[in-house]
């Protein structure tokens, strides 16, 4: 069963779903761990295809959507949890398309986590309110993106 980022009747937020099998009852754990192995395996294949094709048929709209997330995330001053999500996810495909080398695939994967209300939260040891949240959010955002951009800039020079 395929469900949305935060389980049955959730969409999918930052290109992610919940895989989960339906039928557990009397099967032996192994079985269980085999078949969902399996099915993992399924989906890479077909998202390693879906890559490819978006590459042969829509390079240009591709390099858009990932130009677009790097340059939202490197300047926004305010950013909903929900844009920040699609943006680091659209951002995510690019590294991992080797269209950006930065930031890497980790530190994307950390930011789509502490990028959520109860992590900024955390972060300030107040309560934030929903503006607060999006200026915290994009500060940290753009932070990150300087970052990278100062990285860039010192291979250049080397």
């Amino acid at each position: 069963t395929v469900r949305g980022t935060f389980g049955e009747g959730s969409e999918a937020k930052g290109h992610m779903f919940q895989i989960s099998n339906q039928i557990t009852m009397g099967q032996p754990e192994e079985r269980i761990v085999e078949d969902l192995e399996e099915i993992a395996k399924e989906i890479v294949g077909h998202e390693e295809n879906a890559r490819l094709r978006l590459r042969e048929e829509r390079e240009a709209v591709l390099q858009d959507v990932v130009a677009r997330a790097a340059a939202i995330l490197s300047s926004a001053y305010l950013i909903s949890a929900e844009e920040a999500l699609e943006r680091l996810a659209d951002l995510r495909l690019g590294v991992a398309m080797g269209l950006m080398a930065h930031p890497t695939l980790s530190v994307i994967d950390r930011l789509m986590v502490g990028i959520q209300p109860a992590h900024l939260l955390e972060q300030s040891g107040k309560e934030l309110s929903a503006k607060e949240r999006d200026e915290l959010r994009a500060s940290w955002l753009r932070d990150v993106m300087q970052q990278k951009a100062v990285e860039q800039k010192r291979r250049k020079t080397r």
